[in-house]
Order: structure tokens, then sequence, then C-alpha cells
């Protein structure tokens, strides 16, 4: 037994001696000592009283319990009555908290019978525990899964699961234990469990099945089994589950199944030929290509052996390595297995390893090259052709860039203009051949021309070597090379026209597009071209019949109108048409050339070309621009489209709204000169190179028709055909700098107003930094603002405070904080108390940190402290003096006294009485200046204090009528309000000399009306107006003068009021008058 009061333990020592021989006391004066004694002792029971010096009964109560883990049953037996003492001894693990005072005998008698119940329980408790940890721990060592479930109503309550369960399923204890069945799983895969569970329930053995079920979307598998736990009745009330993770398992089987399916369908819808074979060369399985590939069938294949039966030496030994090494390579010609066919092609060939390392059968890959070797001669002896004929043709010919530049030349070009191949091959056609004045704009339209794949034609002079000159008809197409758009030139000589025409059929032959010849009616009178695959039908049916005979109506319709209008015009015509081919869109160009003769047999050459993919192109392209037009025109800025030179080539409606001008206005002039200020000229020169890679945000002035502005300045370079141009955002940022201008003159403003204040006042980020502190900080810590500016202020805070500052700082931050007290360490070392009252600051809607001031409360702090001290010695020590007084005289009556004596005990307890009411009433005088508002249930408290005051007034003979009907609601006032009506009945009881107490209720719109009163002696007029004073009393031998003025105390912190006049029943009457809630 603990207590700082030595006489109250020698006097514990003797009375609990009395009650029970059985109980050994050990009594110790201080907490300390007490743990030192726990070191090295088994003790069955702990007293302690609640404040001691040092280290009062809740500390004592945290370390054997926390700290020491002692399992003890730990008993607080204390003068110290607040409620909110017991709730934190009972929170922090105290069995009992037993109130001393009143008869010593009873009081004893209680604590020595807890102590011997609390001791029974613990070791019935411990017997309990530790069977029960021998069998939990066999549950939660398994290496497998288990649960128990209960079976109750139908339902199915998990009541324990052990740590495999848990890891198994990602579950947490709280999503599982107590939880029904279907809140842990879905619907579909409860259901499959429930069934399951009923199968016990009905066989009442254990079943063993494999289930599979699903955590967090995630399928897993157990090999479960479920033993049924039977009651007295015979009835299963609880299953116990047992399960082994098989879903590693699981997913092997299924990937071994998705591989053997994926390889099976690699291997058999291989667009190579594939086979495998044994260790002997056996073929075991192939694929159907395979099969096609050797001519053959797949029964003639399989069982073929190719290291005695292929007749290519090269490929036997390369199926031998493949089995000996691993690998085999073999390219070349082959003749096939069993068809004896011959081929190009090439074979890989893979060993496949067993378990031990070993090669125990092959597969192998074929590849048919034969057709594409052949295209591949093929096309050499095209080009070995093409060049031959470009050699030997006999007009002037150059391959060339679209800016003139020769790439190629023929014979016929070096015989007529006298230069060697080499010189042409270095010259500009345009510059160094031609003797023509041609326009830059009509270069320009010709280049265009070509890129949109049309052919052209014209007369032109060249010069030869000897600059003397000739004519001739330059017809030039387009054509690809690598990719890019370049220009054949065929030049003839004007007086040779006669042969050209000769020669006519063979470069139209040889053109990549179709070329035809029509009459006047549309009927194809020569058909040109080496892809006939490209034909509507074959060459020898379309000659002499008509384009609509071949083509849908529309489409024909309209080569035959552009074949009327170019020999009506006498002007080439060109046409886009759509096809359908096959469900697909095509589309082609179509140009029409008409050739005149004086008689009636006019002709129309045309060249048809298919240009699908460039249509798409140039859809997608107008289809971009429009969008990217749409979104220029509705941007909620000002943005221009600059050229590489910076001039203006577009603006949006807000570049005209916000500068003043027009697009007309715009168009073509430098973007400086219309907006940049003179004096700011540089820099934007600097801003134009630095847009060349772009730039965003970047502050500065510019100038519209009328006015200057601050904006916000945004370029982006963008390619377009090749070319760079730049997007330029141009943002009014006017209001925000004047919002800027005002929040600095503001927080100047303000910041004077903060250093003067008497508070500290401060800012803090999210991660509790300190961002501003006001200067007066260094009066009461010794610090200067910029030694904490960018510190945590709990650097700072009293390590006892630290973790309730950070639980208040993240409700600020919240927006729930609220006025709180904490210590300090000052630059000293010294502890300093501070208020505080902070609210969380908002940028954009987002909480970015919070303010608040700071008070010293230092010296309030420690006024409170020795006022709390001077309460606690008159609470603790005197009062426990007083009931050490009071059980010592309760023993001295037992004894032989004379009546004298006897006397003076009577006398000496009423004394001591008296002297613990006093201390009651002070204790209650403190409390209530803390008291704290609540709804309060009137009725409630009513009867709490009717119960308390029942065995005094039946002590009396005093009857006590409860006559409060139906609800009284509640009301504003604090816990501390049965004591004011205790109070009053004591007061009634002891002092009014009555035979009947009354009492009952009115209620008004605002107020709830208690009435008390009596049918006793009653209270004369001029002791009605001193009954609240402090320390007034009728009763100079019974009463303490602080009875009715603890009352009226009370009332006033309860906004409440009390009267007393006179009842009706002879007595005095007491009107509590309290607002309702």
């Amino acid at each position: 037994m603990v207590d700082d009061d030595l006489d109250l333990l020698g006097q514990a020592e003797i009375f609990l001696q009395k009650e029970n021989s059985l109980l050994e006391l050990e009594t110790l004066k201080t907490p300390k000592k007490a743990l030192g004694r726990l070191e090295d002792n088994n003790f069955d029971c702990i007293v302690s009283d609640y404040q001691m010096p040092g280290m009062d009964g809740l500390e004592f109560l945290e370390i054997v319990k926390e700290e020491k883990n002692l399992d003890v049953p730990f008993i607080i037996f204390t003068g110290h009555g607040r409620e909110e003492v017991a709730i934190k001894a009972l929170n922090l693990g105290a069995n009992r908290y037993l109130q001393k005072g009143g008869d010593p005998k009873s009081q004893y008698s209680l604590l020595a019978e807890s102590i011997l119940q609390e001791t029974k329980r613990k070791r019935t408790e411990r017997e309990l525990r530790r069977k029960e940890e021998k069998h939990r721990k066999v549950f939660n060592q398994s290496h497998d899964s288990m649960w128990m479930v209960n079976v109750k109503d139908d339902e199915f309550l998990y009541e324990e699961a052990n740590p495999q369960y848990y890891e198994f399923s990602g579950l947490k204890e709280g999503e599982v234990v107590g939880k029904r069945l279907s809140e842990i799983y879905r619907p579909q895969i409860a259901e499959k469990i429930r069934k399951d569970y009923n199968k016990v329930l009905k066989k009442k053995e254990s079943i063993e099945i494999e289930q599979e079920l699903e955590f967090s979307e995630e399928k897993r598998y157990h090999l479960t089994t479920l033993s049924p736990i039977l009651d007295s009745n015979g009835k299963v009330n609880k299953i116990i589950g047992t399960g082994k993770d098989i879903t590693q398992r699981k997913k092997v089987e299924k990937e071994l199944r998705e591989k053997s399916k994926k390889f099976e369908n690699i291997f058999y819808e291989n667009p190579l030929g594939a086979f495998h074979y044994d260790e002997k060369g056996n073929i075991t399985e192939c694929n159907d290509k395979f099969v096609e590939m050797m001519g053959s069938n797949r029964e003639d294949l399989l069982g073929f052996n190719l290291l005695d039966n292929l007749n290519n030496e090269n490929l036997i030994n390369e199926v031998r390595s493949s089995l000996e090494e691993g690998e085999g390579h073999y390219e070349g010609e082959y003749n096939s297995i069993t068809g004896g066919k011959t081929s190009n092609g090439r074979v890989f060939l893979k060993g496949i390893r067993g378990k031990e390392g070993e090669i125990n059968s092959g597969i192998a890959i074929v590849e048919d090259f034969t057709e594409r070797k052949e295209m591949e001669e093929e096309l050499e002896r095209s080009k070995r052709k093409f060049k031959k004929f470009f050699d030997d043709l006999n007009s002037i010919t150059f391959i060339s860039k679209l800016n003139g530049d020769i790439i190629e030349t023929n014979n016929k070009a070096i015989e007529e203009l006298g230069y060697t191949k080499e010189e042409i091959e270095d010259m500009n056609i345009i510059e160094d051949l031609s003797t023509s004045n041609n326009t830059g704009e009509e270069l320009k339209e010709r280049n265009k021309k070509l890129k949109n794949g049309e052919s052209i034609s014209f007369e032109d002079e060249l010069k030869r070597k000897d600059n003397t000159t000739f004519r001739v008809k330059a017809e030039v197409n387009p054509i690809i090379l690598n990719g890019k758009v370049r220009s054949a030139s065929i030049n003839k000589k004007i007086e040779e026209k006669k042969r050209i025409k000769e020669k006519l059929e063979t470069i139209l032959v040889n053109s990549p597009n179709l070329v035809f010849e029509y009459d006047p009616k549309g009927n194809y009178q020569e058909i040109y071209t080496q892809n006939s695959d490209k034909l509507a039908a074959s060459k020898e049916e379309m000659l002499g019949n008509n384009v609509s005979e071949f083509l849908p109506q529309n489409a024909a319709n309209r080569i035959k109108d552009a074949i009327q209008k170019a020999i009506k015009t006498r002007e080439p015509q060109k046409i886009i048409f759509e096809l359908q081919s096959n469900g697909k869109k095509k589309y082609f160009s179509e140009h029409f050339t008409p050739i005149i003769s004086k008689g009636k047999d006019n002709r129309v050459i045309s060249i048809s070309r298919e240009i699908t993919e460039r249509r798409k192109i140039e859809e997608e392209l107008e289809e971009s621009v429009k969008k990217f037009k749409k979104l220029f025109n509705d941007a909620p800025e000002p943005m221009i489209l600059l050229d590489e030179e910076d001039l203006i080539l577009d603006a949006n409606t807000r570049f005209e709204e916000e500068f003043g001008y027009n697009l007309e206005e715009l168009k073509g002039r430098g973007i400086n000169e219309i907006v940049v200020p003179e004096r700011m000229l540089e820099e934007a020169r600097m801003l134009d190179k630095k847009s060349e890679e772009g730039y965003t945000n970047y502050e500065t002035i510019r100038k519209g028709r009328n006015r200057e502005f601050h904006v916000s300045i945004s370029a982006t370079p963008v390619k377009i055909d090749g070319k760079t141009y730049k997007i330029t955002t141009y943002k009014n940022i006017d209001k925000r700098k004047e919002a800027e201008k005002e929040l600095k003159e503001s927080k100047e403003k303000y910041q004077s107003l903060i250093e003067n204040l008497n508070e500290i006042v401060y800012v803090l980020n999210k991660n509790a930094e300190i961002e501003y502190i006001s200067p007066n900080i260094e009066e009461i810590s010794g610090y200067s603002p910029s030694e904490v500016t960018g510190k945590r202020f709990t650097e700072f805070v009293h390590p006892d405070d630290l973790e309730s500052r950070i639980e208040n700082f993240m409700k600020v931050l919240s927006g729930e904080g609220e006025p709180t007290e904490y210590r300090f360490i000052d630059n000293d070392g010294e502890v300093r108390w501070v208020r505080t009252h902070a609210r969380p600051i908002t940028e954009k809607g987002n909480i970015v940190g919070i303010q608040g001031v700071l008070t010293d409360i230092t010296d309030r702090k420690k006024a409170e402290e020795r006022e709390e001290f001077l309460h606690s010695l008159l609470r603790h020590d005197v009062r426990n003096k007083t009931q050490t007084i009071q059980g010592y005289l309760q023993l001295l009556e037992e004894l032989e006294l004379t009546d004298q004596a006897q006397k003076y005990i009577k006398n000496a307890r009423k004394g001591t009485e008296n002297e613990l009411d006093l201390i009651e009433k002070v204790r209650i005088l403190r409390e209530a200046e803390e008291e704290e508002i609540q709804d309060i249930n009137f009725k409630k408290i009513i009867h709490r204090s009717l119960n308390s005051t029942k065995e005094l007034a039946k002590d009396k003979g005093i009857k006590v009528k409860n006559q409060c009907r139906g609800d009284l609601g509640k009301v504003k006032a604090g816990p501390l309000l049965d004591e004011a009506l205790s109070n009053i009945l004591e007061n009634a009881i002891q002092h009014s000399n009555c035979q009947e107490i009354r009492i009952s209720s009115e209620k008004t719109e605002k107020e709830v009306i208690c009435i008390i009163e009596d049918d006793g002696v009653g209270i004369p007029k001029e002791e009605k107006e001193k009954i609240f004073e402090k320390g007034h009393t009728t009763d100079k031998e019974k009463g303490t003068g602080l009875g009715m003025f603890l009352v009226k105390t009370l009332l006033d912190i309860y906004e409440g009021e009390i009267k007393v006049r006179d009842s009706d029943l002879g007595g005095a009457r007491f009107d509590i008058h309290l607002q309702k809630a």
C-alpha cells in the first residue's frame, strides 16, 4: 500500500488486519520506493493514493501497467473525488477507484473486500489465459491459414483468424474478426463458401475442398479443410477452417497451359515453315506451311529421317550440329524432302535441352526466298534495262532537283551540248544551260505543279559549250527518288518532232503512271503502261471501247467532260475522282492534254495516277488547319502568328481588341514596331532570339494603339511545310500587377501594426516551419526573429507538450483549432507558458499554413500553481489528517472508556466531520470555477440529488415527496448541478426542523423551475437577504457558511437564478431557475 501519509498507512494496517488476518500488508510512502520493491517481489495487489509529491498515483499506475507491464490488480484509494480522475485511472488500467472518507471501519471493510475479490479474479484470469495462450500459440504459429466461424441464425460470423490467414488474404484484423461472411467476400464468392459451410452443418463431419477466393480484386486459391465443433446438444455451433495456399501452384498450371497454347499457335500459325525432330533426326511434327513448301503431305513428312535421307550434306551437318552443339544454320538451294522441288531458302535449327541439360530434340524454322531472289534479279535487270534506255534516248534528258541542279543526264545531252557527263551533272539547267528569262513566279508555279504530281511542257532554248543555241520542246514529269520529288525533263529539238513522235510510245510505256489516248467520245485508242494489273480490264478488252463500260458512271462522265473541254479550249485539263476498290475509297488524278490535228481526227492524251495517300494527307492537313484556326481565333488571350522574319501573318480577335489594331493593319509588319515601346527594343530583340527555342510567362510592358500595359509573354516555335513560324501569346496582367502593388502596400501597413502589438504574431507553413514572427518574440524568448525563422516551431516546445502541439497544429490546418496553452524553452533554457489562438491560411481554396497570436501567460500560470498548491494542501493533506483522526477516534470508541471520555470523543468526531464538510465545500467551489456549461437532463439530476440525501432524510424521519411529473427536458448547466440541489436538500433536512420536504417543477417558454419547499420553521426575513452570502450560517455549531453560497455561485455560472420565500407548507421555499437547452 502506497500513501505519503504515514499515519493513514499505520491506521490502514490495523483496520485491514482486523477485517481479514490473511491480508499481509507492506506500506511504502512514495511510488518510487514501491517501484523498487516491485522489481524483486511478487505482490498480489497494489493499493495507492492519488495525490502524492514527486509522482502521483496515476503516473505510478501508468508505469506499473505500461512500462513495467505488471499484470497485478491496482486499486486507487484516495480522498480526491473528481470524476475525470476516476475515469482516467480506469482507462489506465486501475481495477477499482475507492473514495476515502466517511466511517473508517466501513471504508476499510470495503477496501479489504475489494483486495480479496480483485486478487481472486486475477488468479482465475491468469489460469484461463495460460490455457488459452497454449491453444492460441498452436493457432497463431501454424504455417497454414486458420480461422474460426460462429454459426448463428443461419449466418457465419468470423471470430478468429491467424496471421497466416491475414498474410494470405491481404486483409486486416478489423476487416475479418466480427464480420459476417457476406461482409468479407463478394456475393458470388460468399455464396460458394456458404454452400461449403452448409455441407459441414449437414454432414457434421470434416470436408476437404479447393476454394477460389478473391481479395482486393486478386484471385487466390485455398486447399481447405472445414471441421465442425459441436455443442452439448450435438449441434454444430462453430466451424474451424484450415487452408493451404495453392495460388502459386494454380498460377503455374495456368501459365503452363497458356504457354503451351501460345507455343502451339506460334508453331502451327507461323508464316514460315516449322518442324520438330527427335534426337535421331526423325521429324515428329510440322506445320501446314512446311508441308506446302515441301510440296508433299503431312503423312509422308512425319517420321522422315533428316540425317539418313537428305541429299544435301551441308544441311545434314547443320542438323547434326543442332543436336550436338545446340544450333545450326543453312542458307542456299535445297531440294524438297519428298517432292523433288528445288528452292532457295534458309533454315534455322535449334536444339532443345531436357531437365539435365542434355539435347533430346530440335526445332527448325524454314524460310523460302525463291520468289524474293527472282524479284531481286528481275529488278536488277530492269535497272540495267532502264539505264540503257535512258542513255540511249534520242532526246536530251535530265533528271534534276526542282531548283534545277542536274542529278543525271544521258548520252544525247553530252553529244548535243558538247560537255562531258561530269560537267553537265555539276550544272544547273536554269542558270547554266537555259537562255530563257523565266521569272521567279513562273518557276514557283512549275514546281508547284510538279509537287502536285502534274506534268508540264514548255519551249526553251539551250546553250552549247561553244555558246551556240538551239530551241527545244521540254516535257517535264515528276518522279520520286529516295522519297523526294525530282523532275525528269525530256528536251526534244523542235526540228526532230517526227522522229520524237516515234519514240514517244516507248517513253509513255515506261512511265510509272497509266497513259491513255482517247478519241473525242471517250473511246480508248491506245493504252501505254507496263502495269497492266492496274487496268480495269485487259488492254485488249479496253481498246476501242468507251470509258463508260469500265468505270462508274460518275467518274466516266467526268472523264468525257474533261476530254471535250480539252479539245474545245485546246488547253490541258485536270480532274480528281474517286473509285471503290474492295470496299475502300481510292482517289485518282488524271491530266488531259489535247492533240489537235488539222482534220477531225483529234485525240487527247491523259496521264492517270493514284493519289489516295496524298489525298488522305491533304484531308488530315486541312482538318488540322481548321482545328488550329479555330483554337487560334477562339483563344481567350491575344495571339499572333509570325513568320521566320518576325513579320505578322495572322492575329486573333483578342489581339485586335487588346492592342487596338485590325488584321489588315497588322499583316506583313514587324511585331516589334507595333507593340514594343522604344525604350524596350533591346529587351524585345533578346526575346526574339529566345523565341527560336520557345519561352513562357516573360513579364514586361507592351503598347497598344493608345496605351501601355503589363503583359506576360509566351512564344512557341512551330514547323509548317519545313518552315519555322512562331505563335506568341500576350496575357494582360495589369490587374494582377495592381493587386500586387496594393498587397505590398497593405503588407507594409499591417506589418507596422503587427510589430507594435503586445501579442506576438506568427505564420507557419504546412511543414510547421516559421515563415514570419513579429519582433517582440525577443522580449519573451531571448531569440531574435531571424534566429527562429525557417525552423520548425516544435524545436522550441517543451518535450512534455510536443505531442499535443503537433495534434493541435493538424487540427488548425483542418479548421478545428481553438485557443490552447503550452510551454516552450527560451534562449536561457527557462520554461515559459504561452497562450495561442490560430487559424488556417488559404490561397485559391487550398490551405497553405496557419497564422496566429501568442500571449505570454507565465506570471499567471505561476500564480495558478501557487493557488493550486494551497488548495491541494487543504484537500489532500488536511483531509487525510482529519480522516486519520476519525479512524483513531473510532478505535478509541471500541475501548472501555468513561462517559466523560466518550463525550469528548463524540465532540471530537463532530469537529472532524464539520472540518471534512468544509473541505468538501471548498473543493466544489474550486471545481465550479472550471465548470463548463452543457445540456443536462434535469430530471436525472433531481433523482441523483434525492438518492444522495435519502439516507440522511430517513435518519431524521423526514418524508421527501417528488412531485416532478413528465419530461422536464434538458437545461444549460454543468455536472455539479446535483451538488447545488443536494446542498439545498441537506440544508432543509439538517436545519429546518421539518416533517416533510416537497419537490415540484414548472416550465416557462425559456426556463425550467425546480421548487424545493418544507413545512419547517421557515427563514426570518432578515436572514433571507443574507442566506447566500459567503460565510453566513444560521447554525454556528453545524454550519460552515459555504453551502448556500456554493449554490448561488454554481447557478450564477449557469446563468440561472435562485430565489427564497415562504412556503405555503409553512416553512421555506427555494425556486431554482435554469435556462432551457
